[in-house]
């Protein structure tokens, strides 16, 4: 505190006084924070951080568009791993015509995974409350939220590539998530089975 109290029983009082509306203030600044970021979401605009991959902010309406560029390079991942290519070979035509991830890294199997399973890049506005982060702060990337923490908006932003591709995406990992690792061994194990 920078308010210079005596040693006094009043000051006592002042100071659990003073602390007291700074902690109301805290909490109700908090408060309105929050309150802010659930009306831009429900106006599908975008609520901080960096858009995701393909996409750009508006300055003046503040919602998504679609970055050509980089977006470009989302509907080749997608094609491509439609047409059965490995996340190596995605990857390393990425890398060869240039792509970056949104922080400006060479591309991997993490952000490629990551890439294919985000549903925004079909229009879907998603955003993810505070309530749904876990004690460390981070969010859970799981995607298992408490349904009250999560607004989504189909036709909330521009799409990228359609339902269609990203549904065939998601059932083609459900089966290369379930194969079983014996058919791609290089050898034959003992104990294998």
């Amino acid at each position: 505190m920078l308010e210079n109290l005596q040693d006094t029983p009043e000051s006592v009082i002042l100071e659990s006084v003073l602390e007291g509306i700074n902690e109301y203030y805290s909490l109700n600044l908090s408060r309105e924070v929050r309150k802010g970021l659930l009306e831009n979401a429900l106006a599908c605009k975008a609520t901080g951080g960096p858009p995701p991959l393909g996409y750009s902010v508006d300055k003046e309406t503040h919602r998504y568009v679609i970055n050509e560029y980089e977006a470009e390079a989302i509907r080749m991942i997608f094609r491509m791993y439609l047409d059965g290519s490995s996340y190596t070979e995605i990857i390393a035509e990425l890398n060869r015509r240039g792509y970056r991830t949104r922080r400006g890294d060479l591309f991997g199997k993490n952000s490629l995974y990551a890439l294919l399973r985000n549903e925004r890049y079909t229009g879907v506005y998603i955003y993810i409350a505070d309530s749904a982060k876990h004690a460390k702060g981070r969010y859970d990337r799981s995607g298992n939220y408490d349904e009250n923490a999560v607004i989504r908006v189909p036709g909330g932003m521009p799409a990228i590539i359609s339902e269609e591709d990203f549904h065939r995406v998601q059932e083609r990992m459900a089966e290369r998530r379930h194969k079983s690792a014996q058919f791609s061994a290089k050898q034959e194990y003992l104990l294998s089975g």
